[in-house]
């Protein structure tokens, strides 16, 4: 017994120092980690499901995710020459929004201006932005991240070298500022952070979630010494580059005259590339206006208030909606969940802030351990004030989906509305913005 004792810690000694973390460096390493099979957590589980979800549209990993042959075909982009079916290209407005692709992928925080980087991950690959600047390619990413086949290069290129690949006809079901509720399965309401728009090639559109379902199913609970259990956030998805422009809309309807130039029309430092970098011409501010009016003048409480439920229950927050949202702020967003060392009890939590009226992004992950005390998280917000550790003052806590997830993974047309959802608010529905008024307070336990 004293035998099996010993090779048993010796495996487990072994196994903790083939640990790593992910980087950004030039220097990807050679041995792929060994983990448990179903520890789903770790750095390397986390990061490697952040690039599969985005790429692939996985939304989860498999038990057996890194001793088995799992692998995924990639569905991101298009495939502009036949010749080279494992290159695929995505219209970028600018060099902002390109690296802000390489962003999402990692983690980073690079800015507009950097030439090249690569992220490296053991056990999981690497990726190596390169911007380019040309006439028709702004970047590219190379990939090599073996669980994701059919993509060795990402080309980030203007909407013009795309040619009419990606454009419809017909005008947009859906836009920014858009709310539906999602009665029937998630029980929440969700909001479009980016519409789709044919001149920028840009299909698809971008939701996101404040509550719902948020407190049964996407939260986990850890036991804390002496004190109740803290609930730390999971399963949230992932896009902070569409999670930037939910916030700048969401501070534009707190103050609509803050993002008006002399001129009368958007201001260029806030949206030198128009609303969600779809162009200049997209959405004017005297639109986005009449979208921000829509929100406060809904009912007497406003929009707002009952799609963010952290401005309309008992928990209420100590600003009210504009001020929390004001230009000004800086505001903090909990997003993707939790990644947690296998053999150590301490936890990060993804936060990114947003400061400014161009909402600056941050990085501000939460590093957590149970002996710092509660950490709690209601149907929308965690709140870091109540913990004895460091956390921030308030974060709201977001969830996100793509239009086709939340149309039950079917695709979805444009010009199409996504089944089995009730409209909020529609913009281009002009003349009957809510046509129904369902019952929602059903569908919420009391709290």
């Amino acid at each position: 017994m004293k035998k099996y004792i010993s090779f048993f810690t010796l495996a487990l000694l072994a196994l903790a120092f083939s640990f790593s973390s992910c980087s950004d460096d030039d220097n990807p390493g050679e041995n792929p980690e060994e983990l448990s099979p179903d520890y789903k957590y770790s750095d390397q589980a986390v990061a490697l499901l952040t690039i599969l979800d985005a790429l692939a549209e996985v939304d989860s990993l498999p038990d057996n995710w890194n001793t088995s042959a799992f692998s995924v075909e990639a569905t991101y982009g298009l495939v502009l020459d036949d010749a080279n079916p494992y290159v695929r290209s995505e219209a970028v407005s600018g060099a902002e929004e390109a690296i802000a692709v390489f962003n999402d992928l990692t983690g980073d925080d690079a800015d507009a201006s950097t030439r090249t980087k690569t992220w490296t991950c053991e056990g999981v690959g690497s990726l190596t932005y390169t911007l380019k600047n040309l006439s028709d390619c702004t970047a590219t990413i190379d990939v090599n991240v073996p669980k994701l086949r059919g993509l060795t290069q990402i080309r980030l290129v203007p909407a013009e070298a795309i040619g009419e690949n990606g454009t419809f006809k017909g005008t947009p079901y859906y836009t920014v500022g858009d709310v539906v509720f999602d009665f029937d399965d998630d029980k929440s309401w969700w909001i479009c952070a980016r519409g789709a728009y044919s001149k920028a090639k840009k299909e698809d559109t971008h939701w996101f979630s404040f509550g719902g379902t948020l407190m049964q199913d996407h939260h986990i609970e850890v036991p804390v010494p002496g004190d109740i259990p803290a609930n730390l956030p999971t399963k949230l998805g992932s896009n902070t580059e569409k999670m930037r422009y939910l916030v700048q809309f969401l501070k534009f309807v707190a103050n609509p005259e803050a993002y008006k130039d002399e001129n009368g029309q958007l201001d260029a430092t806030c949206y030198p590339k128009g609303v969600g970098n779809l162009g200049k011409d997209y959405l004017s501010w005297d639109q986005m206006n009449e979208i921000a009016q829509a929100w406060k003048t809904w009912e007497k409480k406003g929009l707002a208030k009952y799609c963010i439920d952290a401005f309309d229950d008992e928990f209420k927050a100590k600003k009210e909606f504009t001020d929390y949202f004001a230009p000004e702020e800086e505001v903090y967003i909990y997003y993707k969940g939790y990644s947690k060392s296998f053999f150590s009890s301490t936890y990060t939590i993804f936060c990114k802030s947003y400061s400014g009226k161009e909402c600056q992004e941050h990085t501000k992950d939460y590093i957590w351990t149970p002996e710092d005390g509660r950490f709690i998280i209601w149907d929308y917000e965690i709140d870091g004030a109540a913990t004895r550790g460091p956390g921030h003052p308030k974060a709201l806590v977001v969830r996100y989906k793509t239009g086709k997830e939340l149309n039950g993974g079917k695709s979805l047309k444009a010009t199409e509305p996504i089944e089995g959802v009730t409209e909020e608010y529609r913009y281009n529905a002009k003349n009957d913005p809510r046509p129904s008024e369902p019952d929602y307070t059903s569908a919420f336990p009391s709290k």
